[in-house]
């Protein structure tokens, strides 16, 4: 389905504002490995699609990648950087540990220091487990976000794509009305005034996405508010 010329249909409602507005500022964000695709214009096939989809296609695409970006898991990175330097530490304390029992001497003396040498050592073997297991904890997180990357990049690549049209729609939408308001709006809120044309625009959006929520709860889908 071709996309016709801006509408008023094409101002969006506050769950599609905020499916719109989660998925750019959560790739912004967190960009994970695409942050060049992301930055570069999209590819041709990628560009005719924004341009030949329709307005309520766009947002379907753009809340399924709003609800996929909710499985993505987090980048734990700097947690695992720090995981291995915990286990770094831990097994050079045990490296001493051991040197310490190694050079204690027998004597009936040193018997009490021996055996809180050999508690200590006990104790560092602990922690190396466990420090041992956050490493391998979060080395499997790490493995899954990048598998999810992979099963997932090209949804990304184009739902980012796809709000970006549905934004660029929008303000194309709001500088039409700008120019040739409609009658409900020229009642609430006047003609566009000279100067501080800005607030006027986000008044209009306001009225407009206002009548898309009341027609979502009214009629369960989008209606057309070209008129």
């Amino acid at each position: 389905m071709v996309a016709g010329p801006p509408i008023l249909s094409d101002i969006n409602s506050t769950e599609d504002w905020l499916n719109i507005t989660s998925v750019l500022d959560a790739l912004h964000a967190d960009p994970g490995p695409f942050r060049e695709r992301l930055a570069a214009p999209p590819d041709e096939a990628l560009a005719d699609q924004c341009r030949t989809l329709s307005t309520p296609e766009l947002r379907l695409r753009v809340g399924e990648l709003a609800a996929l970006l909710n499985t993505r898991p987090p980048d734990r990175f700097a947690e695992l950087l720090t995981a291995y330097a915990v286990y770094a530490q831990v097994r050079g304390s045990i490296g001493e540990q051991e040197l310490l029992l190694r050079q204690a001497q027998p004597e009936p003396l040193h018997v009490g220091l021996v055996a809180k040498q050999w508690v200590t050592l006990a104790l560092l073997k602990e922690r190396l487990h466990q420090a041992d297991c956050d490493v391998a904890r979060l080395d499997r997180h790490q493995a899954d976000r990048a598998a999810w990357h992979v099963n997932f990049g090209f949804k990304v690549v184009q739902g980012y794509a796809f709000a970006h049209e549905l934004r660029a729609r929008e303000t194309r939408a709001l500088e039409i009305l700008a120019h040739d308001p409609p009658p409900h709006l020229q009642v609430a809120i006047g003609l566009p005034p000279r100067h501080g044309l800005g607030r006027w625009r986000q008044a209009a959006r306001s009225i407009e996405q206002y009548r898309a929520d009341t027609a979502v709860i009214a009629h369960g889908s989008q209606t057309d508010r070209s008129s």
